[in-house]
């Protein structure tokens, strides 16, 4: 029968001994899987590789159909060994034969007075080429971010939020008759 532990005010367990102080290499693995379902937020994948074609590190596999300059990169160098695709041609994994060393893909290096000079449309574009994008997260609801998106979601809520004054002012002048302060609040 397995032991239950209770926690309360804190995640300390109560197990006996010390954990072993040593380190263990792991050899690389021989494949890789890039999932686009584990993207939340992706509308619909779009493929930019084929079966066979030899990918660097931080090469784009595929965007996001909603968001074309937002792309999604491999994590490793190799060669595309299969694209599993489900119902309607549905991408599910794309599969990734890894190399024993891996090559990366050059990107512009930036100094931190380029970093301090850089404007927003640059620093997203940035962002978005090498891939980082998809791995910010804009809260509370834990999707990444559609920065094209961004204004306009701003803007509607803005617009909500003033719709649903107006209705309470409206409602507040026909209760008194007019607009004063203690209508107000």
């Amino acid at each position: 029968m397995p032991q239950t532990f209770h926690l309360n005010k804190g995640f300390n367990i109560p197990l006996v001994g010390r954990a072993l102080l040593e380190e263990h290499k792991i050899s690389q693995p021989d494949s890789f899987a890039v999932k686009p379902s584990d993207f939340k937020g992706l509308v619909q994948p779009k493929l930019l590789v084929s079966v066979g074609e030899n990918v660097k590190a931080g090469d784009p596999l595929f965007f996001d159909k909603g968001s074309e300059e937002v792309l999604f990169v491999a994590p490793v160098s190799g060669e595309i060994s299969e694209i599993i695709r489900g119902e309607r041609r549905k991408i599910i994994e794309i599969r990734i034969l890894a190399d024993k060393k891996i090559e990366y893909k050059a990107f512009k290096k930036h100094t931190k007075t380029d970093i301090n000079n850089l404007t927003r449309a640059e620093a997203i574009a940035a962002l978005t080429a090498g891939g980082i994008w998809p791995s910010l997260f804009n809260d509370p609801l834990e999707y990444w971010p559609i920065h094209r998106m961004n204004l306009l979601l701003f803007t509607f809520r803005h617009l909500i939020q003033i719709l649903v004054l107006q209705i309470w002012l409206i409602y507040c002048a026909g209760k008194k008759g007019y607009f004063s302060r203690e209508s107000l609040f």
